[in-house]
């Protein structure tokens, strides 16, 4: 029994290193649409936001397509668990690469507005590929894009400091470095707790 046990383990660790492999081969695909993700500039101003949304297909979109194109058709060779399990390595990594860029980006309050809409768009669409939900792997994502799309510093102010958000992910350093990101504000004198 005990040498079941162990193989039964070992099988496991085999099947997960084989769902790492495949999904850092797949993921690689998703690299040129990322890369397009960091160049996006998110300093816009009303006219620039409806050019945004109009004309060429927005970025978000050509992620999901790319996303689905590459990852779906696994669906069918792998077992329920393994594809959930490749297709939420994969959600990590694209969550993880995206907060870098966001951390390295300006923003207007339009583009911070956009950049919620995009991670909202992201998660609807990704949530259609899996049975499990990715809202959680944006958490920190989708609240620094809220951030973000405030009117004020003091807003955000009222919104840590009252512990208005239940599941709030973010730390007061993490509010204020996304503050520190928009161009319209001046945070030094912002008090966070």
């Amino acid at each position: 029994l005990a040498d079941l046990s162990k193989t039964a383990a070992d099988f496991r660790k085999l099947s997960a290193q084989g769902a790492e492999q495949l999904c850092n081969a797949l993921t690689a695909h998703l690299r040129p649409l990322l890369d397009q993700f960091v160049e996006i500039s998110y300093e816009f101003d009303g006219n620039d936001a409806v050019d945004a949304s109009g004309g060429a297909p927005h970025w978000a979109h050509a992620l999901l397509v790319a996303f689905a194109s590459n990852f779906s058709w696994l669906q069918s060779y792998l077992t329920p668990a393994l594809y959930d399990a490749v297709i939420h390595s994969a959600v990590d990594k694209l969550a993880a690469r995206m907060e870098a860029a966001v951390a390295q980006k300006r923003f207007t309050q339009l583009g911070g507005l956009q950049l919620e809409r995009d991670v909202r768009s992201l998660v609807v669409g990704l949530s259609d590929l899996s049975s499990r939900s990715v809202r959680e792997k944006f958490a920190r994502l989708q609240q620094t894009a809220t951030v973000l799309g405030l009117e004020s510093a003091d807003e955000a102010a009222e919104l840590v400091n009252d512990g208005a958000v239940g599941a709030w992910r973010l730390s007061a350093l993490d509010v204020r470095q996304a503050l520190s990101q928009r161009v319209e504000f001046t945070v030094a004198a912002l008090k966070l707790h």
